[in-house]
């Protein structure tokens, strides 16, 4: 017989599946899911988001408990129940689909972020811009640089740039959750007190890795990056002290100029050191936007945004009230020591610059870029010994100028005249930035130019220079306050008469007028799509010589108009990105109408009415004169004939433009000598410019020349 055999049972074994059971039996009821998942998202949310946030977080599921309680309670009220879980169920899906959102962003940022390599943080790529045939001309970026170490920076400059950038730097982890939010709405509220949004860390990231992007999803992508890898790359590796070090050392504070150590040099001549307070607080300013305060062009913008950094350091008691206002009553200006380095060509490099961040919103001092440019070396090299005072004697020190020179069959500017005695990276520029009022210059665009055009006049057709008045009575004189009754529109144009240009501007379509000098890349005064008739001698708001250049140019090509431009084709060294510059030419004019203009403006020149000096080639040209206005004339007690000077020639390659005129009433240029002094300039400079030899404008097909004889009207 078989025994059979009988265990005895195992009680631990089965205590253990009962405790399984019990616990299956807990989720099936879901009286565990809800405190695991609740649990689990303030992990997370501690991890990741810092208190505040994990706050908001559990504010949200406390709502979620709530209305399910609410649900519960609501038994046997079938309708209000319903309700109540509808709204339930939709509150929950669209809590449930943003955090989704939230974590997949997360996941993204994480995954899309650029690899941390430590040696990015001591080292970026420079710019390097080359010239029209390809030769390197311009290194922009990190080699100006001397690197300190904390020790070696002075405390005034540390609680300057605390108290300015990060307040509570040596608190947090890297980022600030409520200091991001508050200086996000108080810049929104336009707040000068609003500081930086991002902290020290994150900046150290963006000048390092990421970039200046601020705007868009871009922006925001940008900004959260900022925020990963400051938080669990940089403050995981580096000490509070090592992540100023980085921060003073790469940050581009003006021009040319990267690191606490190269600006106290390049704006007061003094190791860091020896910074007071004053200079000290001047240099924490700059951190936010330097261009924007560079003391050289903007002193009263410098000065306003050190008041700031002031106010923000005796807020965070580094300072007294006493010294704060001490500090503050120094001007700027007479703290400068006037050494700011400059590179070749700076006057083009300038220009490459602006074009960049105001047509691709990119800065070249900022992100690494590879630009190829349009530069001329040998015209650029002529010009600056011009401005500079090398090949030409300059009749004063207080007269200024500005000039330009484009290719009139493409738009390329090949040389700048930035203007006398510039300090410094990014001074102001005389070529891009004025808009002073054209005066003659205007008669070809605005009266003669659209007559010939859409009026079908000829060089023949007759004007009468006699007394006469604008249409609201206002009378209107000529320079020499004579009449030379009946004229040709040659004469008229060439002589610049006042009273046949208007009589030419009421003649034709106000609104084709419009037309063709905005097409022309021309900003006139324009009220209710109407031009005031005072733009027929180019008194209205104005221009600057890049732009009058590249309206000149349609006369010498065929009557395309081609937007001036410096850059033809940049590549961004970090994405490889790369954009090539696309003219979009347009048929401002006929061929006819611009060869007219051009056989008129040549006539100008060969009578002496226009000045230019040429190698033998053909030369056709305007020269405009501008008043000052009364208001300004009887404030400074000036001369009722003082001008704004122009002249604005081409041969049959390039476009010379040429303002010449003050900068602030220190001086002015008088009817007795301006013309003289703006002729002799100009001749020097058309001699080095207009390079062709023994060219000539070609007649194009659709003009026919024929005898007339003189005095006859209609023509015979």
């Amino acid at each position: 017989m078989k025994k059979k055999n009988i265990k005895k049972p195992n009680r631990k074994k089965g205590m253990k599946n009962n405790q399984i059971d019990k616990l299956i039996k807990k989720i099936k009821n879901k009286k565990i899911v809800k405190p695991l998942i609740i649990t689990i998202l303030l992990i997370i949310a501690l991890i990741f988001l810092k208190p505040i946030l994990t706050i908001v977080l559990v504010i949200g599921i406390a709502i979620i408990l709530y209305f399910n309680k609410m649900i519960h309670k609501a038994k046997g009220k079938n309708n209000k129940r319903k309700i109540l879980k509808l709204i339930f169920t939709i509150f929950l899906s669209i809590f449930c689909l943003l955090l989704l959102i939230g974590v997949a962003f997360c996941i993204y940022i994480v995954l899309s972020a650029p690899k941390f390599d430590v040696k990015e943080l001591n080292y970026k790529e420079s710019t390097i811009i080359y010239d029209k045939d390809g030769t390197e001309i311009a290194k922009l970026g990190a080699e100006l640089r001397e690197n300190v170490t904390y020790d070696q920076l002075p405390q005034v400059l540390i609680d300057s740039i605390i108290a300015t950038e990060d307040a509570k730097f040596f608190q947090h982890n890297g980022f600030n959750p409520s200091r991001f939010l508050v200086a996000t709405l108080k810049q929104l509220m336009g707040r000068d007190d609003a500081g930086g949004a991002s902290t020290i860390s994150m900046q150290v990231i963006k000048n390092s890795f990421t970039s200046s992007t601020s705007t868009g999803i871009k922006g925001i992508i940008r900004k959260f990056t900022d925020i990963y890898l400051a938080v669990f790359k940089l403050e995981k590796q580096f000490t509070k002290e090592q992540i100023f070090e980085y921060y003073v050392n790469n940050h581009l504070l003006g021009g040319n100029i990267y690191g606490v150590e190269e600006a106290a040099q390049s704006y007061f001549d003094k190791d860091i050191q020896d910074l007071n307070l004053s200079e000290a607080s001047f240099i924490a300013g700059l951190f936010q936007s330097p261009n924007a305060y560079n003391p050289y062009n903007y002193p009263k913008a410098a000065e306003k945004r050190q008041d700031t950094v002031l106010y923000l350091m005796r807020r965070h008691k580094y300072i007294t009230k006493e010294e704060g206002n001490l500090a503050g009553s120094v001007p700027i200006t007479s703290l400068l020591s006037g050494k700011e380095k400059q590179i070749a060509y700076q006057a083009y490099v300038d220009t490459v610059v602006e074009e960049m961040i105001i047509k691709y919103k990119l800065n070249p001092y900022e992100i690494p870029m590879i630009i190829y440019s349009n530069l001329d070396t040998v015209r650029q090299t002529d010009v600056d010994n011009i401005y500079n005072g090398v090949t030409y004697t300059w009749p004063d020190d207080q007269i200024q100028s500005g000039a330009a020179v484009v290719e009139a069959a493409t738009g390329k500017i090949l040389a700048i005249g930035a203007g006398r005695f510039r300090t410094g990276i990014r001074s102001y520029n005389y070529a891009t930035m004025i808009n002073r009022q054209i005066g003659s210059t205007a008669k070809p665009l605005f009266d003669y130019g659209p007559g010939i055009e859409y009026e079908n006049w000829s060089t023949y057709t007759q004007f009468v220079d006699e007394p006469y008045s604008y249409s609201d009575g206002t009378p209107i004189k000529n320079h020499d306050n004579k009449y030379f009754g009946n004229m040709t529109l040659k004469t008229a144009l060439a002589t610049s008469r006042n009273i046949p240009a208007l009589k030419a501007f009421q003649s034709v379509s106000n609104s084709k007028i419009l037309k063709f000098v905005t097409s022309l890349g021309i900003q006139p005064e324009v009220s209710n799509g109407y031009l005031h008739e005072a733009h027929s001698i180019g008194s209205f708001n104005g221009s600057n010589p890049v732009a009058m250049a590249g309206a000149f140019a349609a006369f010498n090509n065929k009557g395309i108009y081609n937007e001036p431009y410096a850059v033809s084709k940049f590549i961004v060294r970090n994405s490889g990105e790369e954009v090539k510059y696309e003219q979009e030419p347009v048929q401002v004019m006929s061929e006819a109408t611009a060869y007219i203009i051009t056989s008129v403006l040549r006539y100008a020149v060969q009578t002496g009415e226009v000045p230019g000096k040429s190698r033998g080639a053909q030369l056709a040209g305007k020269t405009g004169t501008s008043n000052l206005d009364q208001n300004t004339i009887k404030k400074y007690n000036l001369p009722s004939d003082t001008y704004d000077l122009w002249v604005v020639g081409y041969d049959p390659e390039v476009v010379l433009s040429f303002w010449l005129g003050f900068d602030a009433i220190k001086g002015y240029v008088d009817n007795s000598n301006g013309w003289l002094k703006r002729n002799n300039i100009y001749n020097s400079l058309s001699y080095v410019v207009f390079k062709s030899n023994n060219k000539s404008f070609i007649k194009p097909n659709s003009v026919v020349e024929v005898a007339i004889e003189k005095g006859t009207n209609p023509a015979m």
